[in-house]
C-alpha cells in the first residue's frame, strides 16, 4: 500500500519575549500555533524573570545571537507568517525591520507595553519603527491611544495609524463593568466591529494568543476581517477552558 505523504505544515515565526512560567510570550504563541495545525519557530528577543503575579525584570537578547538564529531559521524554509510581541530595544527593531523586508509574508504585531504580571516590558519607539511593515497590529485601547493617537473611548482611524489595527476591548470593558467586549478593526476608509463575551477574572497571555491565532489565519490566506473573526473565536474557546494559576489568575487552554 503506498504511503500517503504528510501535509506540509505552515511555519509561523513567533518573535518576542520568554515568559519562564509559559503563560505568555513566545511559549503562549507556540501553544496556539501548534493547536491550529501550524508549526511554530521562535526567536527570543527578551529574557524575563517573572511569575504568574510578579514581574522582576527583562534583558534584551544580543543582536549577534539573534542574527545567527535568524540565519539558521530562514536558511531552509521561509515562514508562512510572522508574529511579533515584545521588542527589547531600538537596535532589535531596526535589525528586524531590515530582515523582514526581505520576506513576503503576513506580519502581525502585538504591541506589548506592559507584562501581564505587571511592569514595563515594551519599547514604544521600537514598536513605532517596525509598525509600518505590519499587516495588522493588535493593541488594546490604551496601547492604541499611547502609540497611535487613537481615542480610547471611541477608537477610529487616525493619520498616525501606520497599518490596520484591531483595537481589542477587554481592558476597557472590564474597567467600565460591561459584559460584552467590542473589538474594532480599523483601516483607512473602513471599520469593522466584532463582539465577544466578557468573562469574570484575570486571564494571562490572551493578547499573545489572539495575535498568534490571527497570524495562522493569515498564513492560510484568509482576508484580514475573516482572520480577525477566526482569531477571536479561537481565543474565546480557550477562555472557556481556562485553569487557575496563582492567586486566581487564569491560564487559557484549548478544549478537550
Amino acid at each position: 500500500m503506498p504511503v500517503r505523504p504528510i501535509p506540509r505544515m505552515n511555519l509561523i515565526l513567533c518573535i518576542g519575549g520568554l515568559d519562564p512560567c509559559g503563560a505568555a510570550g513566545i511559549l503562549a504563541d507556540a501553544r496556539m500555533v501548534e493547536s491550529l495545525g501550524c508549526r511554530a519557530g521562535v526567536l527570543n528577543l527578551l529574557d524575563t524573570w517573572q511569575g504568574a503575579q510578579r514581574f522582576g525584570g527583562a534583558r534584551a537578547t544580543s543582536l549577534d545571537v539573534l542574527q545567527r538564529q535568524w540565519e539558521y531559521l530562514t536558511a531552509d524554509e521561509r515562514p508562512a507568517a510572522i508574529k511579533i510581541g515584545a521588542l527589547g530595544s531600538l537596535e532589535q527593531a531596526d535589525w528586524l525591520a531590515a530582515a523582514i523586508r526581505s520576506l513576503t509574508c503576513p506580519l502581525v504585531i502585538d504591541p506589548v507595553l506592559l507584562a501581564s504580571s505587571g511592569g514595563d516590558l515594551g519599547c514604544p519607539e521600537a514598536i513605532l519603527r517596525i509598525a509600518p511593515l505590519a499587516s495588522l497590529l493588535t493593541p488594546n485601547r490604551e496601547e492604541a491611544g499611547r502609540l497611535f493617537g487613537v481615542d480610547p473611548e471611541d477608537p477610529s482611524w487616525t493619520e498616525r495609524c501606520p497599518a490596520p489595527l484591531l483595537v481589542t476591548g477587554a481592558d476597557h470593558a472590564a474597567r467600565r463593568g460591561e459584559t460584552t467586549l467590542e473589538h474594532r478593526l480599523l483601516q483607512a476608509g473602513a471599520e469593522e466591529r466584532f463582539q465577544t463575551r466578557l468573562r469574570p477574572g484575570r486571564y494571562r497571555g490572551s493578547g499573545c494568543l489572539l495575535a498568534s491565532a490571527i497570524t495562522c489565519a493569515l498564513a492560510r490566506g484568509e482576508l484580514l476581517a475573516t482572520a480577525c473573526a477566526q482569531g477571536l473565536a479561537s481565543v474565546d474557546g480557550w477562555l472557556d477552558h481556562a485553569v487557575p494559576l496563582a492567586d486566581g489568575v487564569l491560564l487559557p487552554r484549548p478544549g478537550p
